[in-house]
C-alpha cells in the first residue's frame, strides 16, 4: 500500500502487519485502545495515530520477544513502546522523537551539561 505525498495513515493501516507478528508467536492480537478512553491530552489516539495492544496472558519472555519483532517490522513507520501492561504503538511522524524520549531544551538540559560543582552538590 502507498500513499500520496501528504497523506497521514492511520496506524489501523499497520494492524494486519501487528497481526501477523502476534500470530508468528501464537498469540492473538487484541485492540485495547484507540481513540477511546483516558489519555494525556493530546495524544495521538485521539486522532487514530495511536493504538494499545493487550499484554495480558503473554508470557514476559514473549512480550519482549513481540517488542523487538514489532520494532523490526514496523521500522520507521511506527514507534512500539512496552508500557507495563500494553504495547503503545503510534506512527512516527517526521521530526518527532520517539514516545519517551524527551528531547533536551535550555530549560531542562541534560545533567551531563550541569556544572561539576552542581552536580556534586545534588549527589548529597
Amino acid at each position: 500500500m502507498t500513499f500520496k505525498r501528504g497523506v497521514i495513515p492511520s496506524v489501523l493501516h499497520y494492524l494486519p502487519e501487528i497481526e501477523a507478528v502476534y500470530r508468528s508467536v501464537n498469540y492473538e492480537l487484541l485492540v485495547t485502545s484507540l481513540m477511546d478512553g483516558n489519555h494525556r491530552i493530546g495524544s495521538l489516539h485521539y486522532v487514530g495515530l495511536a493504538v494499545d495492544l493487550r499484554t495480558r496472558g503473554i508470557r514476559h519472555i514473549d512480550q519482549l520477544r513481540l517488542h523487538a519483532l514489532l520494532r523490526e517490522k514496523l521500522k520507521g513507520r511506527c514507534y512500539v513502546v512496552l508500557e507495563r501492561d500494553h504495547f503503545h504503538v503510534e506512527l512516527a511522524r517526521p521530526g518527532t522523537p520517539a514516545p519517551g524520549k524527551p528531547t533536551a531544551s535550555a530549560t531542562n538540559p541534560p545533567r551531563a551539561s550541569r556544572p561539576r560543582q552542581a552536580r556534586r552538590l545534588c549527589q548529597g
